[in-house]
């Protein structure tokens, strides 16, 4: 039972880490197609559907501001994940970095609701510095091996 348990745990660790990716990646095309400013509403695009209609091109499109939210969402949840699984685990990284990239993923959150709901200008710099130490924080470790540092290639 043990094995299994670290193979979810070190799963989440990795789903936590790709969608911390993807999040980035996301929250870079919704800056640089300005489709924030497509979804006047948050959380959700428009108060009154869940998701937004589908429209061509790619210059200030809502789905693409709902796809980065949605993820993002899943994102938060899985920090929230890992740092309860990693909570107790022996590896100092692994039990605090989960709660330190979901500190800086509700800061990014925070902000990209107040860029929505207040038109604040994108890029703001806050959200610069948040989302690569966020990234950075949600490195995938893996528990239960033994690395010599957080971006270092695995031992063969």
């Amino acid at each position: 039972m043990p094995g299994r348990s670290l193979d979810a745990t070190r799963d989440i660790f990795r789903a936590a880490a790709l969608f911390t990716f993807l999040t980035v990646a996301m929250g870079s095309m919704v800056a640089a197609t300005d489709s924030s400013s497509a979804c006047p509403a948050w959380p959700l695009c428009y108060a009154d559907r869940v998701g937004p209609a589908l429209q061509g091109g790619w210059l200030e499109n809502p789905a693409i501001e709902f796809v980065h939210r949605v993820i993002s969402g899943l994102c938060l949840i899985l920090l929230g994940v890992a740092g309860w699984r990693g909570r107790r685990h022996r590896d100092v990284r692994l039990r605090v970095f989960p709660w330190i990239a979901l500190a800086f993923a509700v800061g990014a959150a925070v902000f990209g609701m107040m860029t929505v709901l207040f038109t604040l200008p994108l890029p703001s710099p806050s959200s610069m510095w948040v989302a690569p130490w966020s990234r950075c924080c949600s490195s995938p470790w893996e528990p239960g091996r033994s690395t010599t540092g957080p971006l270092l290639p695995p031992r063969i």
